[in-house]
């Protein structure tokens, strides 16, 4: 039997918790949330740790990671914004999901997602040089977008 690397284990189970964090309420599952519960004690076990201590432990750990993760998210999402304003047309379709998303896993709206982003992509300035700008073939990029 091969040995158990604790610190890739911890990595693991902080990534996992982020990823449940980050799942909507509605959409998690027991059974991943039983087996997280089941490897974060039997890690415990193995560094001769209080079970309880390390799930706070890793579940405060997991979310941080999930909080940089949404704020990640933000920041993409006002990048995305701020190219489709200075191209003078609105985010695609997937865009709108993703904040929807957002809105959903922070039990916020979307509308008030939507001004958090807007208010960060308000700072951001779009550049583009004149050369790249005329050689780009806009008509297919704006018909790959209708596809």
């Amino acid at each position: 039997m091969g040995t158990v690397d604790a610190a890739a284990v911890r990595r693991d189970l902080v990534e996992t918790w982020a990823a449940i964090e980050n799942t909507p309420a509605p959409d998690r599952r027991e059974h991943p949330l039983k087996v997280w519960d089941v490897r974060a004690r039997q890690l415990a076990a193995l560094e001769d740790r209080d079970p309880g201590d390390l799930v706070a432990a890793l579940k405060a750990e997991g979310r941080r990671l999930a909080d940089r993760r949404r704020q990640q998210t933000v920041s993409e999402l006002a990048q995305d914004l701020a190219v489709s304003r200075s191209q003078g047309i609105e985010p695609p379709v997937p865009w709108e999901h993703r904040v929807a998303r957002l809105a959903t896993v922070t039990g916020r709206t979307p509308e008030n997602v939507r001004r958090q982003v807007e208010t960060v992509a308000d700072r951001i300035r779009v550049t583009v040089d004149r050369a790249s700008f005329e050689a780009f073939d806009h008509g297919a990029a704006l018909s790959a977008l209708a596809d």
